[in-house]
């Protein structure tokens, strides 16, 4: 299980970031940096009520690679109760005056707390098939997520924050690791890849700015320094490198969401992607 862009249904976004659609899902996914998972969570970190502050909900997301033409654009479709209902993913194939934007769509199931207990993937010339179940823990938070391939666990720190995310094969053989350490505001700092017989990885090391995350919420499907993290992450760092590997600057509106963003990429002139990103 591969991770892909997303979903809180906001939560869409880093396609290198986690093992939500293994290979039928994986060509329908993008690449990049950031999808992560779901919207319409009403329980917060501890358990209690809803965010005090009501947001506009993220509806949309173009995400256009600059050289190469390509645009890969996620809707969120919600229920009158608030819950992403579904999303869908339209990534380009082709380029212009040629392409085409196949659709590819997720739905999701809840249970009385409002949180998704079951997903459902449906390729666009394909049937619908129930692709993941879910299970959580007393605070809300997902714990385990089962396929037809492997199983995701979870595990949480006493302030029921991530720390660690692990793959196992449908035989329970472990495959890797992911650890997460944060700061005080609550963004994942550092990002650890364990895999078996190496040694871990180099954290991935993240800056931020002060704005809303709209792919935050308290709970994810498909956890990553995106998804996790409260606000938006503005650089990704190596110990080994005194100067960012990427960087991202961020338009804002009104609410202090970001509407537009721009990657560049350490050593590469000029924008390398742009995400647009609408509300309602």
């Amino acid at each position: 299980m591969k991770q892909i862009k997303t979903v809180s249904c906001q939560n869409a976004h880093r396609i290198t970031y986690f093992h939500l659609m293994a290979a039928a899902i994986k060509s329908i996914l993008i690449p990049v940096i950031a999808i992560s998972v779901f919207t319409g969570c009403k329980k917060t970190d501890n358990n209690k009520i809803q965010n005090p502050v009501a947001l506009p909900k993220l509806v949309k997301v173009l995400d256009t690679l600059v050289t190469s033409q390509k645009e890969y654009r996620t809707f969120y479709f919600y229920a009158a109760n608030g819950n992403c209902d579904s999303i869908v993913y339209e990534n380009q194939t082709g380029t212009p005056p040629n392409a085409v934007w196949p659709r590819n769509r997720l739905r999701f199931i809840y249970n009385n707390d409002s949180l998704p207990i079951q997903a459902y993937f449906k390729p666009q010339n394909s049937a619908e098939y129930l692709y993941a179940t879910m299970e959580y823990n007393n605070a809300g938070k997902i714990k385990k997520i089962i396929n037809f391939t492997d199983t995701l666990k979870y595990s949480y720190d006493m302030n029921n924050r991530l720390v660690s995310d692990s793959q196992f094969n449908r035989f329970g053989v472990w495959q890797n690791s992911h650890l997460y350490s944060y700061d005080a505001g609550g963004n994942v700092i550092n990002f650890h890849y364990i895999y078996p017989s190496t040694p871990p990885s180099l954290p991935e090391i993240y800056a931020f700015d002060t704005s809303p995350n709209p792919f935050h919420k308290p709970w994810s499907f498909q956890p990553g320094p995106i998804s996790v993290s409260v606000n938006n992450i503005t650089s990704q760092g190596s110990p080994t490198s005194p100067l960012p590997i990427w960087t991202t600057t961020y338009q804002y509106n009104s609410y202090n969401l970001p509407v537009k963003s721009y990657l560049y990429m350490n050593g590469q002139p000029g924008v390398i992607r742009t995400k647009t990103y609408f509300y309602q």
